[in-house]
């Protein structure tokens, strides 16, 4: 799960694992039963703080090179912004 959310931007537990619950094809690439509930975002919080933050950008710059070594992946830049947006829900 935690590839998940260095894939998909992002970088809190409880974006991952609302992500992995909320999406169809994440459960089925995590091999997760529709019905049943993926894991509770302190389990990715704990496994996460395992390892040092240099370990997991190792493992992840690895299956990066990996995916585009194989043709999966390509680019050269990934761009992240902090563009806040206005609320439309309406009370």
């Amino acid at each position: 799960m935690l590839l998940i959310g260095y894939f998909e931007g992002l970088d809190s537990e409880r974006g991952i694992a609302w992500r992995a619950e909320d999406s169809l094809s994440m459960r089925a690439f995590l091999r997760l039963a529709v019905p049943a509930a993926s894991l509770d975002h302190s389990t990715i919080s704990r496994t996460r703080r395992l390892f040092p933050v240099e370990t997991h950008q190792a493992v992840f710059t690895w299956v990066l090179e990996q995916l585009a070594g194989a043709g999966l992946v390509a680019g050269k830049t990934l761009l992240a912004t902090s563009m806040t947006t206005a609320s439309t829900s309406v009370n």
